[in-house]
């Protein structure tokens, strides 16, 4: 299990990013477009937990797709 220096699963994250992103009917593309400007291909690598977000980066991703931070990260902190 890979996990980022923030305390949290990589790899849980991506899990849980991708299903809100698909829940919300958006490409990568359009996700990264409506959440500042992020590159396909780091959502990409986010999704795939190969990189671990930021906590500004985990904030624009979840006012993006219209849920709390808190709700976007259930699951996903370390010892859970």
């Amino acid at each position: 299990m890979k996990k980022g220096s923030k305390g949290v699963d990589a790899r849980a994250f991506g899990k849980r990013l991708r299903a809100a992103r698909v829940w919300r009917k958006l490409s990568q593309e359009k996700l990264g477009e409506m959440a500042g400007g992020m590159a396909q291909a780091y959502l990409a690598q986010l999704e795939a937990g190969v990189r671990s977000p930021s906590f500004k980066t985990i904030y624009r991703l979840a006012i993006a797709l219209k849920m709390k931070p808190a709700t976007l990260m259930e699951e996903v902190r370390n010892g859970q």
